[in-house]
Parts: structure tokens; sequence; C-alpha cells
């Protein structure tokens, strides 16, 4: 539950900035929505799962890149382009979900 992993200042960080996207909501929109998905026990029972060795696979493609949109604005994204093959969408979710809370 939320109570014994105890939500992260990141996470509320992580929420204030996906409300500045124009198709998300706003910031508590966000937050409540992030809390809705850490307590989805199908998403955290498949998160628990993903080997050490997958999310080493994941970093060390330097996938996580930071750049700029086509209006200019500063952003961070996850680029496909140096995978050296298929990473699974769990492996992603944790591995993203570690970064941004470190």
């Amino acid at each position: 539950s939320l109570y014994t992993d105890e939500a992260l200042i990141g996470e509320i960080i992580l929420s204030y900035f996906a409300a500045l996207s124009p198709t998300n909501p706003d910031e508590f929109g966000c937050w409540d929505r992030w809390i809705k998905y850490r307590l989805n026990q199908e998403i955290l029972s498949k998160s628990k799962k993903v080997s050490q060795e997958n999310l080493e696979k994941f970093y060390g493609t330097t996938a996580n890149e930071i750049g700029y949109d086509n209006k200019g604005r500063l952003i961070w994204f996850v680029s496909t382009k140096c995978y050296d093959g298929y990473i699974d969408d769990d492996t992603q979710r944790k591995a993203v979900i570690l970064l941004l809370m470190s």
C-alpha cells in the first residue's frame, strides 16, 4: 500500500511538473492519478518482479535524455534510438520511476 511504500517527495514534484503538460490535469489531479497508479496491485506486482539485470540493461542504453520539444520547451524523455533490442514495459516503468525518485 501507499503507507508501506512511503510516498517520496519526488512523487509530489513529479505531480507538479506533470501538471505543466497541456494534456494533463492540474497538479492535484496529477497527484490523485499518481496515487491511484501506485495503489494498483497489478502494476505493483509486476514492478516488484523486474530483475536487477533488466534495470541495468535499460540504464545502459542511456535512453534517458534531455531535449527540446517542437515549441522550444525543455523536456525530459526516454529515447528508443539507443535500445539494443526489446525492453519490456514493466522494466521501463520501474526504471523511469526509480530515476525520477532518485
